[in-house]
């Protein structure tokens, strides 16, 4: 069992680590020994918190995709949420956008100016990005999207930076205090103790209630960013109008 000092990483920004989150909420739970959660659960709770966040406040990220004619279909990465632009081919002044249209779509397939992407069903595939790619040899896509926070690869022993903003990172502990609370009261579903009856519906009213402080702490958040202001395309879905350079 790996104790809170003996785990680390490298801090982006001011966000700090994984490991030093992992802490913050071990000081929350009261338990920095590890005697009721082990550094590992913690960290999978967290996991947990962080992909659920990043459903609603994703990472922008950008990558790039060598490209070379005839070949359709290439891979995105595995923190791909959704896609915000499609830049083909790179380099060019002003920069030149696809525009994303079902591959089904009569026409997709005789321009290099069409995309597409194609969610995944299950783990056993990935996320494509999908183009006619008449002429792209040597060329190359760049795709900004949105994508999952930092995750930690072994939860035992984080070392990854922590990608969520710092004013953010009380939601992850709100999520942890929900799922630990709810680990008590099916532990003490499994096994029993005296007076459990009542012990059990202590527990799991404890439960609902962190439950319902992260969603309301969530709501907020959501609620304070929407707030704020918006870019917005001048090209309206469905006008028929096309940005021309």
């Amino acid at each position: 069992m790996a104790t809170s000092s003996s785990i680390s990483g490298t801090p982006v920004g001011s966000s700090g680590t994984l490991a030093t989150l992992i802490n913050r909420c071990q000081v929350f739970l009261n338990d920095e020994g590890d005697a009721t959660w082990d550094t590992e659960m913690i960290g999978t709770f967290l996991n947990d918190a962080i992909r659920d966040y990043s459903n609603h406040f994703p990472r922008i990220k950008t990558t790039t995709i060598s490209t070379t004619t005839a070949t359709t279909n290439y891979d995105l990465p595995s923190d791909f949420l959704g896609i915000l632009s499609a830049e083909f081919p790179d380099g060019e002044d002003p920069p030149v956008y696809q525009n994303r249209q079902s591959v089904t779509t009569a026409g997709f397939w005789s321009s290099d100016k069409n995309y597409d992407i194609i969610l995944a069903a299950d783990d056993s595939n990935v996320n494509e990005y999908i183009f006619p790619a008449l002429d792209a040899t040597g060329e190359t896509a760049v795709l900004v999207y949105h994508a999952v926070h930092q995750l930690m690869a072994d939860p035992s022993t984080p070392t990854e930076s922590n990608t969520v903003p710092e004013e953010h990172q009380p939601l992850l502990v709100k999520y942890v205090n929900w799922q630990a609370s709810q680990h008590l009261a099916f532990a003490e579903q499994q096994s029993p103790t005296s007076n459990s009856s009542l012990l059990m519906a202590q527990l799991a009213q404890n439960a609902r209630r962190n439950e319902l402080s992260y969603h309301t702490a969530l709501q907020q958040a959501i609620y304070a960013a929407e707030g704020q202001s918006f870019h917005r395309n001048w090209v309206e879905k469905g006008s028929g109008m096309e940005r021309i350079y």
